[in-house]
Parts: structure tokens; sequence; C-alpha cells
């Protein structure tokens, strides 16, 4: 049957047309973007993961900023912290060389006194924006971001840990501090774990990193954090005894804390402990105390060595991991573009074709007049 009224034809080339336009669009959308899943409504599965990713890779970024700075700041103290220990070295000659009869001991007691402000101007000096490892401070810096529901962690005190601290104040200068911890001996680190523990007034923070720490291990880096503040730590397996002379009434080594912190996401971070010039050069008076300062400055500077070659380890591994998150969005949302030419083509050679029908089919009508002339 065939109507004016209803061309069906028509109806049904208009709708292919359509749909090709619409096919059309997307394409072209894709060709324009780059990406086959630009909106929520393209792929919204995909388009979230997509962007949660992207967020954490915005995150990532701000992580290694924060670590070149830090590494900058670590970079500035050890070199002062360096060119301080060449200084303290020619101090310590000249304490032996003032012991020779028939020297000019106040020449040299006045070179002396040169070199000590040298090396207080050099503590001073190694400022990086306000940060400085070399007046006793510490520098908190941000080392990853885990992704979690909030960033919550859990605190656990490590079971059985104790410690004598008798004589850990000191009552007198040139007291003899001891506290005696026990209970580390089976303490280990899982990846993602911390302890933290007290001495005196300070906290110290023991990061297990992304491999965690055998006791062995968490005993070296617990005496090697308390060595750069003058403690000495010895561990006899079972004990951990922490000592130091005092040099003056109050001071403290006394030992508490003890948690083992568990991160559930959120930021990432170490302490790096800085190292007081001054107050070692107060101590210095003669070659012993000279030596004894300038051994401590030596540790201080092995461990703001090694400070920044984990620095600069992280540093990579976050780029990479960047890198990797990058490749992972692009997976999930990139367009082939290869194939949206070819279906560039194909839809505008269907879009002729269309519109060609739909042409054809709306002409159709006309001839119903030739069977009434």
């Amino acid at each position: 049957m065939t109507s004016i009224l209803t061309n069906t034809s028509a109806m049904t080339a208009l709708q292919t047309l359509t749909q090709t336009n619409k096919n059309l669009a997307t394409t072209q959308n894709r060709i324009a973007t780059g990406q086959r899943v630009s909106t929520a409504s393209d792929n919204a599965a995909y388009w979230s993961i997509a962007t949660g990713m992207k967020a954490q890779n915005s995150a990532l970024s701000a992580v290694k900023d924060s670590m070149g700075f830090g590494a900058a700041v670590v970079d500035t103290a050890y070199t002062a912290l360096e060119e301080a220990i060449k200084k303290t070295e020619d101090m310590f000659s000249k304490y032996v060389a003032r012991e020779q009869d028939g020297v000019d001991q106040a020449a040299i007691d006045a070179e002396i006194t040169q070199l000590k402000e040298q090396v207080s101007a050099i503590g001073k000096n190694a400022d990086f924006e306000g940060q400085n490892l070399l007046t006793g401070g510490t520098l908190n810096l941000v080392t990853g971001y885990i992704k979690g529901t909030n960033g919550a962690a859990t605190t656990t005190p490590i079971a059985g840990l104790t410690a004598d601290n008798t004589a850990a104040v000191a009552a007198a200068a040139n007291d003899a501090l001891e506290s005696v911890v026990s209970g580390l001996n089976a303490t280990e680190l899982l990846a993602g774990e911390s302890m933290t523990f007290n001495v005196g007034n300070k906290s110290y923070t023991i990061n297990g990193g992304s491999e965690g720490m055998n006791n062995a291990s968490l005993i070296g880096a617990i005496s090697t954090r308390l060595a750069a503040d003058g403690i000495a730590a010895t561990w006899d397996g079972t004990d951990l005894t922490l000592a130091k002379t005092a040099t003056a009434p109050g001071e403290s080594i006394f030992f508490s804390g003890g948690d083992i912190v568990t991160g559930a996401g959120g930021v990432q971070s170490m302490t790096i402990a800085g190292f007081d010039l001054d107050a070692a050069m107060a101590t210095v008076s003669d070659a012993g105390t000279a030596e004894t300062a300038l051994n401590s400055m030596k540790a201080a500077a092995a461990q703001m060595g090694a400070n920044k070659m984990r620095i600069d380890s992280q540093m990579e591994f976050t780029g990479k991991l960047m890198d990797a998150v990058e490749r992972g969005v692009g997976v999930l949302v990139d367009a082939d573009m290869n194939a949206e030419s070819a279906r560039l083509a194909a839809l505008q050679t269907q879009q002729q074709l269309g519109i060609q029908a739909l042409s054809i089919a709306n002409q159709s009508s006309q001839a119903i007049l030739s069977l009434f002339r």
C-alpha cells in the first residue's frame, strides 16, 4: 500500500541518519579529546576509576615535590657539615700541637677560637628556606601517599616492653645516665609499619619502609638515631642499654613509649634528625673532647648521607609509580586513534548514503502524482 500520509521509507531513512549523526558526533569528540571516556556518561565505571587515579597521581606529584625540597635541605646540611668536619679536624690537630713544649699556646688558642666561630657560623648559614638541620631541629618529610578511606592509623603498644630508668635523670652535670630497655628482642616492623618511642624530651620514629625491618635492622636503626643525639646504645641480644654523660642537671635519657604504628592509608612520612653544631662545639675544650665532637659530626654526616640516598631512591620510585598510574589511566580512557580514524571515514560515508536514502524516500511520494495525470 502506498500512502501520502505515512512515508515508512522516509521514517526509516531518518532514523538511520539520526543514529549515524550521533555516532559521528561521538567519534569526532573522541578524535578532538583523544579520549574514548571523557565524561561519566561515556562509561561511568571507567570514568570513576580514572578520576580517582588522576587524583592519586596529583597527590604523588606533591609527594615528589616534597621529597625534592627535603633532598635540598639535607644536601645543604650535609655540605655545611662536611666543611665543619674539616675545620674540626684542624682544631683537633691544633689541640694536639698545643701540648708540645715551646709552642706559642696563646697563638694556638686564638686560632682554635677562630675555628670554633667558623664552625658556629657554618651551622647558622646551613639554612634552606627556613629549614636548618644543623641547629638541632628535625625535618618531617612526606615520602608517599597510600590511598585509603580516611588515612587513620592504628597504634599498638609493644607487648612486654619495659625500661629501668633508675639512673636516667641527672642530678648534676657529668652524672652517668643510663636506661636499660627490655623486650625489644622479638620486635620487628612489617612493610608500612613504624615504631615510635621517647627518650628524654625527644620523640623518635623508625619507619619500616616498603620492605619492613627485621629485629637486627630495627635495633641498628634505633642505635643510629640515638647516636646522632650523643646517646650510646648497646645491644646484648636481650637488653638495649642507653648511656650518656650529663652536661647539665636535669638532663634525661628517660625511655618511654614503644608503640607500633600501622598506617591504613593516607600520607606517609619520615623524620630526618638534625645535629646541633653549636652544642657539639660547646663541649670542645681539649684534644679528647675535640675528637669526641668530630666523631659525633662524622656519625651525623653519615646518617644524612643515608637519608639523602633514601630520598633520592624514593623520588625515583615515585616518578616510576606516577608513570605507571598514567599508563593505567590511558588504558581505561584513551581512544585508539587508528580505529577512530577508520570509523570516522566509514561514518562519513554512511552519513552521505543516509542523506541520499532520505532524499529518495521523500521523492517517492512525488511519483503518486503521475497516477492522477
